[in-house]
């Protein structure tokens, strides 16, 4: 688990490196470089050349060491190695957006006009949908998946939760993915926002019901 992780995120942090590298023989040193776009697809948040260009690359590092370190300090390791496709997938997702939306901020600073907010938001989307396909195999833990009250305290509330989360997150990434497209722009925020909101409000919910009638459930009484 650990070594794929890593071998992502070397890849990862080269390939931001190169981009920055790049970025830093042809973009012109004085140049401000748009890091931030609103949900209309408007650069409305600059930087400096040194700022704009290494600081993903710093949060990619960071990122990574957090990924690796959370094994080896989670009280319920077996449950997250059992959780594996779940969590690499989580860390090398995270890699992708990232390094997609680190390529943005230097093609754009390029010249080049680019789709910006709509694509990460599709990509979110699917990241989305990926995370789900896996969430329904995941173990108890304390990092990864639907960790409420409930689900912690209740083996079967967790695997009935997430096998229940697992289907709306595939539905709802893969419709995010395609309505980013399908509406206007400014609105694809507001569809992103709604539709992530309705995927995490009723697992969360659920979670107590299932606890409830769960054989397992924990409640803490003497």
């Amino acid at each position: 688990m650990i070594r794929i992780g890593l071998i992502w995120s070397v890849v990862t942090i080269v390939a931001v490196s190169a981009l920055s590298l790049y970025g830093q023989w042809t973009i012109p040193i004085d140049q401000q470089i748009a890091v931030h776009w609103n949900a209309a697809g408007e650069a409305d948040r600059f930087g400096d050349k040194t700022f704009a260009l290494w600081f993903m690359p710093a949060i990619v590092l960071g990122v990574a060491a957090i990924f690796s370190a959370v094994p080896f300090i989670e009280p319920r390791r077996g449950h997250l190695l059992q959780s594996s496709r779940l969590y690499v997938t989580g860390w090398i997702g995270t890699l992708i957006v990232m390094t997609v939306a680190h390529g943005f901020v230097v093609l754009t600073a390029l010249g080049y006009e680019l789709p910006v907010t709509q694509t990460i938001f599709a990509l979110v989307g699917l990241f989305l949908a990926a995370i789900g396909n896996v969430l329904g195999k995941s173990q108890s833990n304390f990092f990864v998946g639907i960790r409420t009250p409930w689900t912690l305290s209740s083996n079967e509330a967790w695997d009935k939760t997430h096998r229940l989360a697992g289907r709306l997150w595939v539905l709802g990434g893969l419709a995010i993915a395609a309505l980013t497209f399908a509406v206007e722009q400014a609105f694809a925020i507001y569809v992103l926002l709604g539709i992530v909101g309705t995927m995490t409000l009723i697992p969360f919910v659920a979670s107590y019901f299932y606890w409830r009638s769960a054989s397992d459930k924990q409640t803490g009484e003497a």
